[in-house]
């Protein structure tokens, strides 16, 4: 697995679009993100923690919050 993936190189990964990526995101659903200069970046780690457990990471149900920096 790479260190960082594009939401273009997750959604690929995954095999989902890049706008699903991206309405989870808006949910406050899916692996936890950062963006830098306009772009959207995904921490290998932070995928692989939410493939092994989604739901841990569904920040609409409270379970594990986090801050996601802008």
């Amino acid at each position: 697995m790479k260190a960082n993936y594009t939401r273009k190189q997750l959604a690929d990964f995954l095999g989902v679009s890049v706008q699903t990526l991206a309405a989870w995101a808006c949910r406050g659903r899916g692996p936890r993100f950062w963006k830098r200069r306009g772009r959207v970046f995904y921490r290998a780690g932070d995928v692989a923690a939410w493939v092994d457990d989604p739901a841990a990471y569904d920040a609409t149900r409270g379970e594990r919050p986090f801050a996601r920096a802008s």
